[in-house]
């Protein structure tokens, strides 16, 4: 499986070679909502969106419960468009030996600081401690994947000269694994009134 062949290119330029921080949603057993930013990494032929967490975050916890359904934004500034993804989450545990190479690949990516952060949480130092004697190059036990495979996209291309005039397709995967297209409004998913009728 593979993302929509018709924005293939346009998420490639954005989650391949740019860089998406974007907001990243969980629910948890009490079917409460928590959102928070994220940096939203693609995978193999964009079939995926992979997110970096430490296994004791709000967001792991959530998805081990059993609430695999995730939801995913991302707003361009530059290209004024909009990137909604739901989709069925999976974690990928320190302990999978098979994905250790995806996981380091992964974790040699990630922000220096951000990797000193982990180690310090792994040997119980204090996170505010000046000038820590660190290295950040061994890999944390900590750090865990989660793999999202999206089974809809929600693409909403803002009109610079007004509103109503936006773009906005959907995209969703059916039963046979192929993706369909459904062209809607800026206000909502319901059909609506969008040209004049031709005389």
């Amino acid at each position: 499986m593979s993302c929509p062949s018709e924005i293939h290119s346009l998420l490639q330029e954005i989650f391949v070679d740019g860089s998406a921080y974007g907001q990243f949603a969980t629910v948890d057993p009490n079917h409460l909502p928590s959102v928070r930013t994220v940096h939203f990494i693609a995978g193999p032929n964009l079939a995926s969106i992979v997110i970096n967490t430490h296994i004791q975050s709000e967001k792991w916890a959530n998805i081990a419960s059993g609430q695999s359904h995730v939801s995913g934004c991302y707003w361009s500034q530059e290209k004024r468009i909009q990137f909604r993804f739901s989709a069925k989450a999976e974690l990928i545990q320190p302990k999978q030996v098979e994905m250790q190479p995806h996981r380091l690949s992964l974790w040699n990516n990630m922000r220096a600081e951000v990797r000193t952060a982990y180690i310090l949480a792994d040997h119980n130092i204090p996170l505010y401690r000046a000038n820590p004697n660190v290295d950040p190059v061994p890999h944390s036990p900590s750090h865990g994947l989660i793999v999202c495979r999206p089974y809809c996209w929600d693409i909403f291309y803002e009109d610079p000269k007004e509103y109503r005039f936006g773009k906005r397709h959907i995209y969703t995967l059916d039963t046979n694994q192929s993706w369909q297209k459904k062209d809607v409004s800026s206000l909502h998913e319901k059909d609506i009134l969008l040209y004049d009728s031709k005389s």
